[in-house]
Formats: structure tokens, C-alpha cells, sequence
């Protein structure tokens, strides 16, 4: 057995290679269109809307608070309860 003899393998590998081909110059005229439905429209203005909303209702928050330093401030324990449940 000669080991030292690989001119076939080289000439197995040259049967696979790849020439280069012409460029014709011509291109194909289509383009990436993106359509976006209604639905996806009218979710994004919603959550422009939420996103600008702020995060606390100062005015409520206020109201409450002035409830509470004239101690007036009272919440039913079956509305409390009834929140909880739901």
C-alpha cells in the first residue's frame, strides 16, 4: 500500500469546483411591500394613549387625601370584599 501517492484525491475535489457565472446586468423588479391592518393601527394609537396617560390620578389622590386629614375618609368593608373576590 503506497500512502504517499494523492494526486486522485485532489482530482476528486476539483469535480466539485464552482466556476464563476456572467452577471447579465438584469435585476428582477419586485419590492418588500408591509401592510398593516386596521386592527394593528388602532392598537397602536391605544397605546400611545395609554403610554402618555399619567401613571397617578394626582387629582384623585388629592381628594382622598383631603378625605382622610378631615376624617371623613370611610370604605365599606363589603365593597373592600367584594373587590377582593372579584
Amino acid at each position: 500500500m503506497r500512502i504517499g501517492s494523492t494526486p486522485n484525491v485532489y482530482n476528486s475535489y476539483k469535480l466539485n469546483d464552482v466556476s464563476q457565472t456572467q452577471q447579465t446586468g438584469k435585476t428582477v423588479g419586485k419590492k418588500d411591500i408591509l401592510v398593516v391592518s386596521q386592527e394593528a393601527r388602532d392598537f397602536q394609537t391605544a397605546m400611545r394613549a395609554v403610554s402618555q396617560a399619567p401613571d397617578i390620578r394626582q387629582d384623585k389622590v388629592n381628594q382622598i387625601k383631603a378625605q382622610i386629614d378631615a376624617g371623613t375618609y370611610n370604605v365599606s368593608s363589603m365593597s373592600v370584599a367584594e373587590k377582593m373576590i372579584r
